[in-house]
């Protein structure tokens, strides 16, 4: 019998995790819905709107859950936008570079009985005319602990490149390797193995081997191993 959910773990000892945007990173890594988070935005990268902006920055977020219906469908939205909330607001730790603190599930009033799969992010000044983006437009996403959680896994597709995991509902999760130490992982609309990639830096997918065991499947890159419970 599966687990009500399953959730995706990344060991190594030297661990870099990209979430397709290298704008956003989370800290940690991989975070549960319990943990305190601290999310750094690089106004730099990505479509770089905020870059060079004087005034006070502000975070739009929200989750991916199994009630969402694509990675647009954000669920527990924190504030309005275009709002001048405290509770959203970035604070200034450098040049170009914002962040902010808090306990998931508190931050997000996620009830005990739910689960999400992704943080979901943009960023913006107070009256949302500047807003900060991935380089293509899109919404910025980071994955959670507790995985695709759409009532435990179901199945999954391997290519010998990209590993996509089908809970039983909701979305699933594209997970590949690009070098021994690098492991990107997203939400997947579709059924797709291709998706084009956000990462900064020029990569190319590499090929990886799958375990499939009883209790998991194990996704190695080399130093750098992805471990998907059932």
């Amino acid at each position: 019998m599966f687990a009500a959910r399953f959730f995706v773990l990344l060991l190594t000892g030297n661990l870099m995790v990209s979430a397709t945007q290298a704008q956003l990173s989370v800290s940690p890594v991989l975070p549960g819905l319990d943990d305190t988070v601290t999310v750094i935005f690089d106004a730099t990268l990505g479509n770089a709107s905020l870059a060079g902006f004087t005034g006070n920055v502000y975070a739009h977020t929200g989750l991916l859950t199994s009630s969402s219906s694509d990675s647009s469908d954000w669920q527990y939205v924190v504030s309005d936008w275009g709002v001048a909330d405290s509770a959203v607001l970035m604070d200034s730790i450098g040049p170009d570079l914002y962040s902010i603190q808090f306990v998931i599930r508190e931050f997000y009033g996620l009830p005990g009985g739910d689960a999400a799969s992704h943080l979901a992010f943009l960023f913006r000044n107070e009256d949302a005319s500047v807003v900060g983006r991935d380089a293509d437009g899109s919404d910025m996403f980071w994955p959670l602990a507790a995985g695709a959680s759409g009532g435990g896994y179901a199945s999954h597709l391997f290519d010998g490149t990209t590993l996509l995991v089908f809970p039983a509902s909701g979305q699933a999760l594209g997970i590949r390797a690009f070098a021994p130490d690098i492991i990107e992982a997203a939400p997947r609309p579709d059924t797709s193995l291709a998706w084009t990639t956000t990462l900064s830096v020029s990569a190319t997918p590499s090929t990886s081997a799958l375990t499939v065991l009883a209790d998991r499947l194990e996704l190695d890159a080399g130093s750098l191993k992805a471990v998907i419970r059932k």
